[in-house]
């Protein structure tokens, strides 16, 4: 059997290459959007709440909010899994400790304390700081 052209090959070689780079990608976009096109038209339908009894509570501003008691024996036995654990104090919201100066405590040397003006300084900042002119060395000579 005769085989068929160069070109007809060099055209196969280089298309069936192309398309190996392509297709998959293409293929795993393809069911991605298809599964969450699914997913939007059937929403899971959450925890089984049935049966619990519903208390409410009025808040500082008057609104209404409704939950759910549960202990966490009757948490486990409806969801699957240990309770979570309690509740403790929310987190501090200063995370920037370190860009403001320390001033030095009441018998600290303030000699040995951070300097003020040695803060770190936000881009904001150093956009609109002025940049002293340097001579020019060539008009100089």
């Amino acid at each position: 059997m005769r085989l068929p052209r160069k070109g007809i090959l060099i055209r196969i070689v280089i298309y069936g290459a192309l398309l190996a780079f392509v297709l998959p990608p293409a293929i795993k976009r393809f069911f991605a959007e298809r599964e969450a096109k699914q997913a939007v038209e059937q929403p899971d339908e959450g925890p089984n709440l049935e049966g619990l009894q519903k208390k409410t509570i009025v808040g500082p501003d008057g609104k209404q909010m409704e939950y759910f008691e549960l202990t966490p024996e009757e948490f486990e036995a409806r969801f699957g899994r240990p309770a979570p654990s309690e509740v403790g104090p929310a987190p501090s919201l200063d995370t920037n400790d370190s860009a403001t100066p320390k001033t030095p405590a009441a018998g600290e040397d303030p000699a040995k304390a951070p300097d003020a003006s040695a803060a770190p300084v936000s881009p904001e900042a150093a956009d609109k700081a002025e940049i002293p002119a340097t001579p020019d060395p060539v008009e100089g000579n």
